[in-house]
């Protein structure tokens, strides 16, 4: 990172981040051209999951190149300079890469689940067998990420 005086280095400053993100947004390589998508999560250190339905962009592109990347940002908020170029933005942020596994197991499905439920304040409880085959669940192990900070 460039501006080390911004860098969070300390993994709890990170994963207090992620627990306070609503929005996860996925990066994938679609050939020559990237493809991100916001998306609900779930996390659990060295790993973020994520729900699909089972058809679609996302899974493909998945299927062809497990390699991803993601980002998430909290407290984003402008900072009125007295001209233009004065202007700042406060936030804090986590940025990372990894590998995207589509999960068939039932149990890590439901554990998955679970993390994303926790991650929205809901209490887990028993899913629907149905729907959660009828799921998709994509895990991300996380090869590294950093954070961010400013203002």
């Amino acid at each position: 990172m460039r501006r080390k005086d911004k860098q969070m280095d300390e993994m709890g400053q990170i994963e207090a981040v992620i627990r306070a993100a609503s929005v996860c947004y996925l990066g994938l390589c679609d050939g020559a051209a990237p493809y991100v998508v916001p998306l609900s999560f779930g996390y659990e250190p060295g790993r973020i999951y994520f729900h699909s339905g089972g058809r679609g962009r996302k899974l493909d592109v998945i299927r062809r190149n497990p390699r991803v990347a993601f980002a998430l940002a909290v407290d984003v908020e402008p900072v009125a300079g007295d001209d233009p170029c004065a202007w700042t933005m406060c936030y804090r942020s986590v940025a990372g890469h990894g590998r995207a596994v589509i999960v068939a197991d039932a149990a890590e499905k439901t554990h998955a689940f679970d993390l994303i439920m926790a991650q929205y304040g809901a209490v887990p409880g028993d899913y629907d067998p149905q729907r959660l085959a009828a799921t998709t669940v994509i895990r991300v192990d996380v090869d590294a990420m950093t954070g961010k900070r400013s203002g």
